[in-house]
């Protein structure tokens, strides 16, 4: 299937996002992060990719496509990805009250979204023949993923949040007012430095989960709130004279995205490939996109996703990850409120 369907239908899902951070984000924070996202983007997949990482470990399976319209197609997938995850993050974690507008959170379920959305489009464009693997294709395969190494996804998630914390940290918590913000920028680069000096492997294992446990760790003893509003300042969807539903309707911007996504895949899966058994990489996604709808209960999802787990076991495992992640939220949400008597009060930050 041509490669052009993919970087089409990617450019139209990502300026919906676009135009829905500017309405409800703001343009400065806009601008900022899309720019940002970009140059990063791009870097990771020119200089680390075709410079630092020789082979690369992936390549486009048309070896006519230029590669600079490769490097195109990758970074407009990130872009989307970074920003949609952080949006499904958002509504998601509002189901957990104690987390709601705690940055730590927030980052850590956009991780998980990235990974969501990089099953699902890795498991159809390795099967549909946009791309492969070289080193990771059959490394480490599992009965509990459809197709693909967890190590992709792996690659995915946390490519995207050394992205997501030092972008969150700078533009979107108190330290945006500080001089000496841009020190984290460090951050960005530390798995690149791992990667070079030390080489993939246990080391850069190790970064990961101390990052993700450290994290986890001040989520939940010292929240710092994700804020990007500038106080007395009016967003651009404000200055519009929208009534409550248009209002509602726009906010649900990054929702149709997300489900325009996975109606192309569903039909390349079904209708190209004849492959259903591929739609189960779409299922995380789906339970994301349900969790981001508040008026749907928590519960009837809980019930869904372990139904899945009892009636497919193994491979149903991993596409209820969304479910259980929620319920552990809801679990130190709980024991907080619950054995913490400050509670009630305002929480103080860093």
């Amino acid at each position: 299937m041509n490669v052009l369907v993919l970087l089409t239908t990617s450019i139209l899902a990502l300026i919906f996002l676009i135009i829905h951070s500017y309405l409800f984000r703001g343009a400065r924070l806009t601008i900022n992060f899309f720019t940002f996202a970009f140059i990063w983007a791009f870097m990771k997949e020119t200089t680390i990719r075709y410079f630092i990482l020789l082979p690369p470990p992936y390549e486009f399976v048309n070896n006519r496509i230029p590669i600079i319209f490769r490097v195109v197609i990758a970074t407009i997938g990130w872009l989307f990805s970074f920003y949609l995850a952080w949006s499904l993050a958002e509504r998601a974690i509002k189901r957990v009250k104690y987390f709601q507008d705690s940055l730590f959170a927030v980052f850590l379920l956009s991780g998980v979204i990235i990974a969501s959305i990089s099953y699902c489009i890795e498991t159809t464009g390795i099967a549909v023949g946009w791309w492969h693997w070289i080193k990771t294709e059959t490394r480490y395969m599992s009965d509990c993923f459809v197709g693909i190494s967890p190590f992709v996804l792996a690659i995915w998630a946390f490519f995207g949040m050394h992205f997501l914390l030092p972008f969150f940290l700078i533009e979107c918590s108190k330290f945006k007012k500080t001089y000496w913000k841009c020190i984290f920028f460090i951050i960005a680069f530390i798995r690149d430095w791992i990667h070079r000096f030390s080489g993939p492997g246990l080391t850069m294992a190790l970064e990961m989960w101390f990052i993700i446990g450290l994290l986890f760790f001040l989520s939940l003893v010292r929240p710092l709130k994700l804020e990007y509003y500038s106080q007395g300042a009016e967003m651009p969807i404000g200055r519009f004279k929208f009534n409550r539903n248009t209002l509602e309707t726009l906010d649900q911007i990054p929702i149709f995205a997300s489900l325009f996504m996975l109606l192309i895949l569903i039909i390349i899966d079904i209708y190209i490939l004849h492959k259903p058994e591929l739609l189960i990489s779409c299922l995380p996604m789906v339970f994301f996109i349900l969790l981001a709808i508040d008026k749907i209960p928590l519960l009837w999802l809980v019930f869904v996703a372990f139904r899945l787990i009892l009636t497919f076991e193994k491979k149903f495992i991993i596409t209820t990850i969304p479910i259980i992640t929620i319920l552990i939220f809801q679990a130190f949400s709980w024991i907080k409120e619950n054995f913490n008597p400050r509670f009630a009060l305002p929480r103080k930050e860093f």
